[in-house]
């Protein structure tokens, strides 16, 4: 009887202290699962969020919204990206600027070329349907004015014999 009672109380004991290192068990998964947890908000909160917001960053400046700064916080590697990218719409807005400007300044310079081509064309004309050197020479001198936007236009030819010039047209 005593040897049953002693076993009796080995039994309870390692029941009891198995009972124990289930509750240890369940406490460190519970634990593990809060870890889990409090390491995925982390992760969401400091790298997800920002490359997230890195990523409209990135939508808008495709989509040519060059005016809209980029303001990415998060750790030091997000941050350098954000800097990045910040310099690169700054510099594409610079580029986008100056592409303006040079489409206006070539559409200026083809407007005027072609007035000139159209005062070339209208001389031409003039030339091909006059026969009358005067005529001619004052055309020409006229159209010369009205290109270079000229008070006074002047025509002078050589005189191939005396090497002088005579003025023609004014």
């Amino acid at each position: 009887a005593e040897a049953d009672q002693v076993v009796r109380l080995f039994q309870d004991a390692s029941r009891a202290r198995v009972q124990r290192l289930r509750l240890l068990q369940a406490g460190f998964f519970v634990t593990a699962l809060l870890l889990l947890a409090a390491g995925s908000r982390l992760v969401h909160g400091s790298i997800l969020a920002p490359l997230r917001r890195l990523e409209r960053s990135a939508d808008r400046i495709r989509s040519g919204d060059l005016e809209t700064p980029v303001e990415v916080d998060g750790p030091l590697e997000i941050d350098f990206l954000a800097q990045t990218f910040e310099s690169m719409r700054l510099e594409l807005a610079n580029t986008h600027r100056e592409l303006a400007l040079w489409n206006q300044t070539l559409e200026e310079k083809v407007r005027e070329r072609t007035q000139e081509l159209d005062a070339l064309y209208k001389v031409s004309q003039e030339i091909g349907a006059r026969l009358d050197r005067r005529e001619v020479l004052n055309s020409i001198t006229n159209k010369a004015g009205q290109l270079l936007n000229a008070e006074v236009a002047f025509l002078c030819l050589i005189d191939e014999k005396q090497g002088t010039l005579g003025l023609q047209a004014i």
